[in-house]
């Protein structure tokens, strides 16, 4: 089994998650059970499930919660950007949110690639 606390990805994605809720908080509170819970789940998602997978035994079931992941990066990315159009982001705090999710994307990626190509 892996140590998912060393691994970068899952020490970024546990900073952006941190990062998403601390941004939320400023987020009007008619959005609390709306576009707030739904980007702090889908963030969450993401350090969760590189979490599980780097506890799994097998390339195979790692790769398959790092699947997860992405995908959930993915969700975030997009409610970044409804977050961002109906004003609740100022355009800079999207530039550098919007490049740390591209970072991560990249990041996870490659580390599906290696477990495609080590398993």
């Amino acid at each position: 089994m892996r140590d998912y606390t060393k691994y970068k990805i899952y020490q970024e994605a546990y900073a952006l998650t941190k990062e998403i809720y601390k941004i939320t908080q400023k987020w009007p509170p008619h959005e609390l059970y709306s576009l707030t819970a739904q980007i702090r789940r889908s963030a969450h998602s993401v350090n969760t499930n590189i979490c599980e997978g780097l506890s799994r035994d097998s390339d195979a079931d790692c790769r398959r919660f790092i699947f997860n992941a992405y995908a959930s990066l993915k969700e975030t990315e997009n409610h970044l950007q409804m977050a961002y159009d109906v004003g609740y982001i100022a355009k800079d705090d999207y530039d550098i949110y919007f490049k740390k999710l591209d970072l991560l994307c990249k990041m996870i990626y490659r580390f599906i690639a290696k477990l495609t190509a080590d398993g």
